[in-house]
């Protein structure tokens, strides 16, 4: 595990993506003289442009007193192709109506929004998930 290298010595630092807050910062965090730390919009713009910049507000993780800039990334399922038209269709809206993600679905789905998707520069889109955003009023960049 990360976390466990970091805390013997073994790495000086390490990148993780997952729920916020991230449970192997937290680890690190508390085994470990450790600081976490992000990427500035400008760092996040020019390396990573598919992923939205974000911000952490302090205390997020213990001993934060500062906003933390960094980038964002969001659940998305992936889907062959020739997932039948209903289905795609039913998953994308049974996930992006849910009033509370995080209860419904699963902890990790908190930010699952249907907004979020006019920022995904990653994958395209199934036909009927674009559909179904469509009809929500939600433009897509690919």
């Amino acid at each position: 595990m990360q976390a466990e290298a970091l805390a013997a010595g073994h790495i000086d630092a390490f990148w993780q993506g997952t729920v916020v807050p991230i449970p192997s910062l937290l680890l690190a965090l508390g085994c470990a003289d450790a600081l976490v730390f992000g990427l500035r919009t400008p760092a996040v713009t020019a390396l990573l442009p598919y992923l939205p910049p974000t911000t952490l507000p302090p205390g997020t993780y213990p001993g934060q007193v500062a906003t933390i800039e960094s980038f964002g990334a969001w659940n998305f399922i992936v889907a062959n192709a020739a997932l039948p038209e209903a289905r795609a269709h039913d998953l994308t809206h049974r996930v992006l109506s849910a009033r509370d993600p995080a209860s419904e679905i699963h902890p990790s789905a908190a930010a699952t929004r249907a907004a979020n998707a006019g920022a995904n520069r990653v994958l395209p889109f199934h036909s009927c998930a674009a559909q179904f955003y469509q009809e929500a009023g939600i433009a897509l960049a690919i």
